[in-house]
């Protein structure tokens, strides 16, 4: 990317976000969090936000981001992936990753269920598996807005729904690529769907 196009881009930003990314050590790391608050820049204006929203980000005790409590957004990456969920009046939570072959699912037993773990060793195409149930966890959690103050454990994502604190979340499988697992988490069950996607090299 041509050092005009990232300032411009970078240009949007507002001063508390900029600081944040030139923390960032990798440029990878650099462009995934400014193409995660551009897409949801551009996501807010859709839904009538001023082209300026992003001064107006706001954080929870538990480090996430919002705007009012209307609008629920979430941001995930990984790879050359970066996915905005974002609805109104709808919770939500997305996470994404990418599989790398070298992970041993073994080493992560801990974050599973007792089912989950049975379900898991039992199975062919494990990786696929582990990858799917890490995801699914990710965006319950995600969408819950807590954190890792739940123990992943405890959030049981073998169904398309689980309950996590009295609110039922239902989940879905995001079919983006082939050698990726996404999940969305919504507190609406069979909420449409809709992507759309963003080249910012174009």
């Amino acid at each position: 990317m041509s050092s005009s196009l990232w300032e411009h881009y970078f240009s949007f930003l507002p001063e508390s976000e900029q600081i944040k990314n030139k923390r960032y050590l990798r440029w990878q790391d650099k462009h995934a969090h400014l193409f995660g608050k551009i897409l949801l820049q551009n996501a807010l204006i859709k839904y009538g936000f001023s082209n300026n929203i992003l001064n107006n980000l706001r954080f929870n005790d538990h480090n996430k981001p919002f705007i009012d409590d209307n609008i629920n957004f979430n941001i995930s990456h990984s790879g050359k992936y970066i996915v905005c969920a974002i609805s109104r009046e709808i919770k939500l939570g997305v996470d994404l990753e990418q599989k790398i072959s070298q992970v041993n699912p073994d080493d992560f037993k801990a974050v599973f269920s007792q089912a989950e773990w049975e379900f898991l060793k039992n199975m062919e195409g494990k990786m696929d598996l582990f990858y799917k149930l890490w995801t699914r966890k990710e965006s319950v959690i995600k969408a819950n807005g807590i954190g890792l103050t739940i123990p992943l454990f405890k959030v049981d994502v073998l169904s398309e729904s689980v309950m996590v604190e009295g609110q039922t979340w239902f989940i879905s499988d995001l079919d983006l690529d082939s050698n990726y697992s996404a999940s969305l988490a919504t507190s609406c069950k069979d909420c449409p769907i809709s992507f759309t996607p963003v080249n910012f090299y174009t």
